[in-house]
């Protein structure tokens, strides 16, 4: 063999031993090449805010609150008195003490014992107040939904007025204390003045946002937190009576 076929075969014999196989594609068929390829961007983040829609009763929004500061309270239905076994401050406990059938209203207990006309039977027990039809009608209107677990994330707080924000909140979890011939501590707020009063006088605003140092309002539970932004852009923007 002569010198130069030998240089050759040298040649073809290295190039092959140099040659790698190429990285394998395991991405989605049809995309693949034998080449490592930089990975997609990731997609951008998806919204997560949940609008409310007016014709749904949102449980964490306006049941639990609504619940927490008129029945699951000391004495009554908190964790700890759990009358007659019922506990209502949290989804599992009123799905599960209450007697709730969804899509049944007239058919559970925890309807049935608010439209009650037998003091004895009726809940929230005297000297509470009742709760209003309004309050009544929420109730059963997320039973008849499929008294689900459900909530919205959306907050307006751009025209809040006393009479359409900050009033409807305190009636949803004030007035059942602070209403009547005997209000809990001698204090009403069922007017426009008697709320003023009640952040001029009485730490209203302290209260509900459950300060350190402050007696928490309601006792039952916390307000939720758009509810609070509500009260507090009312009192921030002068306490107009609007």
């Amino acid at each position: 063999m002569s010198f130069n076929k030998i240089i050759l075969i040298s040649i073809v014999l290295t190039a092959i031993s140099c040659k790698h196989d190429p990285y394998p594609y395991d991405g989605p068929p049809g995309l693949g090449n034998d080449t490592i390829t930089n990975p997609p961007p990731p997609p951008p983040p998806v919204d997560t805010t949940i609008a409310c829609d007016p014709d749904t009763v949102y449980f964490q929004n306006q049941i639990l609150p609504l619940l927490s500061a008129n029945c699951a309270t000391s004495g009554c239905h908190d964790a700890q008195s759990h009358q007659e076994g019922v506990i209502l401050d949290s989804y599992f406990n009123i799905r599960n003490t209450a007697d709730v059938r969804p899509g049944n209203p007239s058919g559970s207990d925890l309807y049935e014992v608010l439209i009650e006309t037998d003091p004895d039977k009726r809940m929230p027990p005297p000297p509470a107040s009742p709760l209003t039809t309004e309050q009544i009608q929420l109730v059963y209107k997320w039973i008849q939904q499929g008294a689900k677990n459900n909530r919205c994330d959306e907050c307006d707080t751009t025209n809040v007025t006393f009479s359409g924000s900050v009033e409807p909140i305190l009636s949803n979890y004030c007035y059942s204390c602070h209403s009547g011939a005997n209000p809990v501590g001698g204090s009403t707020l069922t007017t426009y003045q008697d709320v003023v009063n009640a952040v001029n006088n009485s730490d209203l605003y302290e209260r509900v946002q459950r300060m350190q140092g402050f007696s928490p309002m309601p006792p039952g539970g916390t307000l939720p937190a758009c509810d609070l932004n509500k009260i507090g852009k009312w009192i921030s923007d002068g306490m107009p009576n609007n």
